[in-house]
């Protein structure tokens, strides 16, 4: 089922899951590599004034940069039990944005690598 979550006004924002867990690595007592992936949207102003424009990407920048530094000091989610987290990216590629009338759409790819244990 797909359904869009995101609000229509300006400075709307949805983090949605995906329905897949994807086993990266299987290790010889069990335990595993999982990836888990969710959609971030973010709604914000764009058209013809460029300062606007590049902010946007400046904001998108800095949130793919909090991703990354806060993985890398090990500031990551509470997955529950017997799942300890690993890392976790974000992705604003160029290719997921949708731009309409006044406003445009940046969908990034978030990724949460997290090892699962299997109960010994």
């Amino acid at each position: 089922m797909n359904i869009d979550y995101l609000g229509k006004s300006v400075h709307s924002l949805s983090v949605s899951g995906r329905s897949n867990n994807e086993t990266v690595r299987v290790y010889t007592d069990g335990d595993s590599l999982m990836r888990s992936e969710f959609i971030f949207k973010l709604r914000l102003p764009y058209g013809v004034d460029k300062r606007k424009n590049r902010a946007n990407s400046v904001l998108l920048k800095n949130i793919e940069e909090w991703f990354s530094k806060n993985s890398s000091k090990g500031i990551l989610p509470e997955l529950g039990e017997e799942k300890i987290p690993v890392s976790v990216s974000a992705d604003f590629s160029r290719d997921n944005v949708t731009y309409l009338a006044d406003t445009a759409v940046f969908t990034a790819n978030v990724a949460v690598l997290y090892y699962k244990t299997k109960s010994h």
